[in-house]
C-alpha cells in the first residue's frame, strides 16, 4: 500500500512538472509556426502589408490558400514598353478613359465621384474620382474575411455545394424561381450549379454576378419585350425621350431611322449578363444588349435546334456562362478584381478590356461571393484566392473617399509646381460650424460655407512664397451667377471691409463664380494668381448676389519652379501648416480626419485587420534572440516553484503517515 502511495506521488508531481513546461512550450511552437507561415508568404512575393492580415485569416481558416499576382513584375517578363506600376495602373484606369471607371448617382456612392465632371454616362452614371479607384484598386483595403472574396478564384471547385448558390440567390428574383422551356423545373440556383460544373466556372460566381448585373430583375434586357421598350422610347420621331425620361434616367432616344417592326423583332431575346449592353442611354445600351443576344452561342447552335440565339432564358445564361469563361476566366481575369481592373499584362486587352464599369463592383460582387459561402458552412474548405500587387504602391494604404480630396489632383503633380500647402479649414472658427450636412444624402464634408458678402479672416500669410492659390469649392445645381446684372466673385484680399460686389476689392485675385449646371452638385476649382507679395492677414471673400451659399472644401497655396521674391516675414510665423513638398503621384492629398464613407462598398467592419490587436510593424524580428531568453527565464522559475512544491507536497504527505 505504501508503495502505491508512494508511486502515485511520483506520478502526481512528474504530471505538475509536465503540466509546466506544456504551456510555454505550446506557445512557442505556435509563434513558431506563425512565423513559418509568414515566411512563406513572404517567399512568395508578398509584401509586409500583407503578412499580418493573412495570417490572421490562416489562424482562422488553415485552409485557406493566398497567391500574389505581381503586377508589375508579369509586365516585365512580358515585354511591355511601359511597367506596369502603381502610377500607371491608376493613370489608366482613372485619366486615360473618361468612361472606364463610373459611379451610381445613388447617395451611397455621392462621395466616389469625380465633381471635375458632371456629365452623365451611359444610363446615367458618373465618372468616379480618382481617389475612388485608389481606394477600390489598393488591394491592402481589402484583406479581411468577407472583403477577401473580390480575389476568390473564379474556377470550378470541387466540393461547393447547391445550396451555397441558393444562398447567393436569397432575396432576389431568382429565389425558388424556375426557368424556361426544356428547364421549366429548374430552378435558377440548380440551372447555375450544371452549367458550372459542365463549363468549369464557380456557380457562387454565376449567381453573384447576375445577381450584381440585374438587380431587382425588371430589366428590358431579360424581360423578353425590350422590343416594345425601345419602340415606347422611340414613339415614331416625337423626341420625348431624346434625353431623359421622366425619373432623370438617361435614355439619348433617336429621332429617326428606326420603325415599330424593325424594334419589335428584339422581343423574344435575353441577356443576363448584359454582354454588349454599354453606350450612352437606355436606347444605346438596349440596342447593343439585343444586338448581343441574336448573335448568341455559335459553337451551340446545332446542339439548340440551329439557332445559336438566347432565344430562352436558360440559353441566355449558358450561353453567357460560356463566353464569360472564354472572354475573361480563361484570359487572365479570374477573379472579381480582374474584371473590373484588367491589369496583368498577359491580357490581350488591358484597361479597356473589363466586364464592369461600376468601380465597386468588384468589391459588392466579392461580398455577395462571401454571404453564399458563410450562410451555409463552406467557409472553412480548401478556397483559392488570387491578390495582385504592385510596385511603387503608396506607403499608407489608400483611404476611402470621403469629399475632401481636391478635386483637380492633377493639378498639383504638374511639372512646373514646386512645393504647395493645403490650408488647414479647422483652423477657422465660424457660428455655422465647418460641416454641411446634405440632409437628403445624410452626407457629411469638412467645408467652410460662406454667405454672401462675406470675409474668412485665413490668418497671417506670407504670399510672397505662393504664385498661385486654388480654392475649391462648390455650390448648388440651381446656383445663379448673377442678379440684376451684378457678377458673383470668389477671391483672396488684404482688406477685410472692402466691397466684395467689386472685384477691385480682391487685392490678391478673384474669379467670377459660373452659375450651375442643374445638378445635385457642382463643384470646380477657381485658379487664383498671387498678386500681391504682402505680409499680413489674408481674406478669403466671397460675393453672392443671389444670395445663396459657395461651399469651401480646400483651399491650396501653390509655389512654382523657380520661384523668385520671397521675402522673409520678420514678425510672427504663419499661423498655419509650413509649406510641404509636392509628394509624388501615389500619395494623395487627404485630410484624415473627415468622415468615411460607411456603405456596403467598403470593407467590412467585422473583417480581421492587421491592425486590430496585430503588430503591424515591418522589418525583420531583430528582438527574437531577446523574446527566447525571457521564455527560458520564465520557463526556468515555473519549475524551481514546481518543483518546490512538489517537495514540500511530498514532505507534508509523509509527515502525515
Amino acid at each position: 500500500m505504501k508503495l502505491f502511495k508512494r508511486l502515485s506521488l511520483i506520478a502526481l508531481c512528474l504530471c505538475m512538472l509536465v503540466g509546466t513546461f506544456a504551456m510555454p512550450v505550446s506557445v512557442m511552437a505556435d509563434e513558431a509556426a506563425d512565423e513559418a507561415y509568414k515566411q512563406s508568404l513572404k517567399d512568395k512575393g508578398f509584401t509586409e502589408d500583407y503578412i499580418e492580415p493573412l495570417l490572421a485569416l490562416h489562424k482562422k481558416y488553415s485552409q485557406w490558400e493566398f497567391e500574389p499576382l505581381l503586377i508589375t513584375e508579369i509586365s516585365r517578363q512580358q515585354g511591355k514598353e511601359t511597367e506596369y506600376t502603381w502610377d500607371y495602373v491608376i493613370h489608366m484606369e482613372y485619366a486615360d478613359s473618361i468612361k472606364r471607371n463610373l459611379c451610381a448617382r445613388s447617395a451611397a456612392q455621392t462621395l466616389y465621384r469625380d465633381f471635375s465632371h458632371t456629365v452623365l454616362y451611359d444610363s446615367g452614371w458618373y465618372k468616379a474620382s480618382r481617389a475612388a479607384v485608389e481606394y477600390e484598386m489598393d488591394t491592402r483595403n481589402f484583406l479581411g474575411e468577407k472583403s477577401i472574396f473580390r480575389y476568390l478564384d473564379l474556377r470550378w471547385s470541387d466540393g461547393i455545394t447547391l445550396e451555397a448558390v441558393q444562398a447567393a440567390l436569397r432575396g432576389t428574383f431568382m429565389e425558388n424561381t424556375k426557368l424556361d422551356g426544356e428547364y421549366s423545373n429548374t430552378t435558377y440556383a440548380e440551372f447555375f450549379y450544371k452549367v458550372g460544373k459542365e463549363v468549369g466556372v464557380n456557380p457562387v460566381f454565376l449567381a453573384s454576378r447576375i445577381r450584381q448585373e440585374q438587380g431587382t430583375g425588371k430589366s428590358a434586357l431579360i424581360s423578353g419585350y425590350c422590343g416594345d421598350k425601345m419602340w415606347y422610347y422611340y414613339d415614331n420621331g416625337s423626341g420625348k425621350y431624346s434625353k431623359t425620361d421622366e425619373n432623370g434616367n438617361l435614355i439619348n432616344a433617336p429621332t429617326s431611322g428606326y420603325t415599330q417592326a424593325g424594334l419589335q423583332k428584339y422581343n423574344g431575346y435575353y441577356n443576363y449578363f448584359n454582354m454588349g449592353s454599354a453606350g450612352t442611354g437606355y436606347f444605346e445600351i438596349y440596342m447593343g444588349g439585343m444586338n448581343e443576344a441574336i448573335q448568341g452561342t455559335p459553337e451551340m447552335a446545332s446542339k439548340w435546334g440551329g439557332s445559336p440565339s438566347w432565344n430562352t432564358r436558360w440559353k441566355a445564361l449558358y450561353g453567357g456562362t460560356m463566353k464569360v469563361k472564354a472572354k475573361y476566366i480563361d484570359v487572365y481575369q479570374n477573379i472579381p478584381y480582374l474584371q473590373k481592373f484588367n491589369v496583368d499584362a498577359r491580357s490581350s486587352k488591358n484597361f479597356w478590356g473589363q466586364y464592369m464599369q461600376n468601380v465597386t463592383a468588384a468589391t459588392s460582387e466579392g461580398n455577395t461571393m462571401y454571404r453564399a459561402y458563410s450562410e451555409n458552412n463552406f467557409l472553412d474548405t480548401k478556397i483559392n484566392f488570387v491578390i495582385p500587387i504592385y510596385e511603387g504602391m503608396p506607403k499608407e494604404k489608400c483611404k476611402t473617399p470621403d469629399g475632401t480630396e481636391f478635386v483637380e489632383a492633377d493639378l498639383l503633380k504638374a511639372s512646373n509646381i514646386d512645393s504647395y500647402f493645403t490650408y488647414d479649414l479647422m483652423n477657422i472658427s465660424r457660428e455655422d460650424g465647418l460641416v454641411r450636412e446634405y440632409a437628403d444624402m445624410g452626407i457629411k464634408w469638412r467645408t467652410v460655407v460662406c454667405k454672401p458678402a462675406d470675409a474668412i479672416a485665413l490668418g497671417r500669410i506670407n504670399l510672397s512664397k505662393y504664385d498661385q492659390i486654388f480654392i475649391d469649392y462648390s455650390t448648388d445645381g440651381d446656383f445663379k451667377a448673377t442678379s440684376n446684372g451684378k457678377p458673383a466673385y470668389l477671391g483672396i484680399t488684404a482688406d477685410p471691409n472692402g466691397d466684395y460686389t467689386d472685384k477691385n476689392a480682391y487685392t490678391v485675385d478673384y474669379c467670377n463664380l459660373k452659375s450651375g449646371n442643374g445638378d445635385d452638385l457642382y463643384r470646380r476649382v477657381a485658379k487664383l494668381n498671387v498678386k500681391s507679395d504682402d505680409i499680413g492677414d489674408v481674406y478669403l471673400a466671397v460675393t453672392s448676389p443671389s444670395g445663396e451659399n459657395i461651399y469651401i472644401h480646400n483651399i491650396i497655396f501653390v509655389t512654382k519652379t523657380g520661384h523668385t521674391g520671397t521675402v522673409e516675414d520678420p514678425n510672427a510665423p504663419e499661423t498655419n501648416a509650413p509649406t510641404t513638398d509636392a509628394p509624388a503621384v501615389n500619395d494623395p492629398e487627404t485630410d484624415a480626419s473627415a468622415t468615411e464613407l460607411n456603405t456596403e462598398t467598403n470593407a467590412d467592419e467585422s473583417d480581421i485587420q492587421a491592425n486590430a490587436g496585430v503588430d503591424t510593424s515591418s522589418g525583420d524580428n531583430n528582438g527574437g534572440g531577446n523574446d527566447m531568453t525571457v521564455w527560458w527565464i520564465v520557463i526556468a522559475v515555473v519549475v524551481i516553484i514546481a518543483v518546490g512544491g512538489n517537495i514540500v507536497l511530498f514532505t507534508v504527505l509523509k509527515k502525515k503517515k
